[in-house]
C-alpha cells in the first residue's frame, strides 16, 4: 500500500547523518538555490546529503561575500560518495550562472589532478551540459574546460608549483 504524504518519512537532515558540522558564523543567505536550479536544468541530481552541504559551502554573510572564506570548506567523509560530482556541480553550474568566471581546480598530486579532470571532463561532454561547452583543452599541465560564456576551469597539481 502506497505511504500518505503524511506517514512519508523526509530524508534525513545533514546534523541527522554527519558526526561533526560546523557552520560558518554570521550565514545570511545562500547561492545554493540557484546553483540547484541550474544543476536540475542540466540533469544533475543529489543525493539527499548534497543539498545541506551545497547550502553550507554557498553560504554568505550580509555583505554578500562566502562565509567560508580563507582556509575554505573542508570535507572530511569517505572515498566514492560524491565530493567531486556535488563540487563539480556546484562549479559547473557557477561558471553558467557567472559569465567570464575562473574557476581553478588544484590537487596536491598531478596524478589526482588528471583523475579529476578526467572526472569533469566527462561531465561537460553530458548531453544537456555539452551546448554550454566550448572546448576541452588536453595537455599536460595546461587542462581547462572552456565554456561559451567565457568561463572556464583551470586544472594544477601544486606538486608541479
Amino acid at each position: 500500500m502506497p505511504t500518505s504524504p503524511k506517514t512519508r518519512k523526509s530524508p534525513p537532515k545533514l546534523s541527522d547523518l554527519a558526526r561533526h558540522v560546523v557552520v560558518p558564523k554570521g550565514v545570511v543567505a545562500t547561492s545554493w538555490p540557484a546553483v540547484e536550479r541550474k544543476c536540475l536544468e542540466l540533469g544533475v541530481r543529489f543525493r539527499s546529503w548534497q543539498p545541506d552541504v551545497g547550502r553550507l559551502i554557498l553560504a554568505k554573510r550580509a555583505d554578500g561575500k562566502y562565509a567560508a572564506t580563507i582556509g575554505g570548506t573542508g570535507l572530511s567523509i569517505p572515498r566514492q560518495v560524491g565530493k567531486t560530482y556535488l563540487v563539480g556541480a556546484i562549479i559547473f553550474a557557477l561558471c553558467l550562472l557567472k559569465p567570464n568566471l575562473t574557476v581553478i581546480w588544484t590537487s596536491h598530486r598531478l596524478r589526482t589532478s588528471e583523475e579529476t579532470f578526467k572526472k569533469l571532463r566527462a561531465f561537460a561532454k553530458r548531453k544537456r551540459i555539452a551546448p554550454h561547452i566550448l572546448k576541452i583543452v588536453l595537455g599536460s599541465g595546461e587542462e581547462s574546460i572552456e565554456f561559451r560564456n567565457g568561463s572556464r576551469i583551470l586544472f594544477g597539481a601544486r606538486e608541479r608549483g
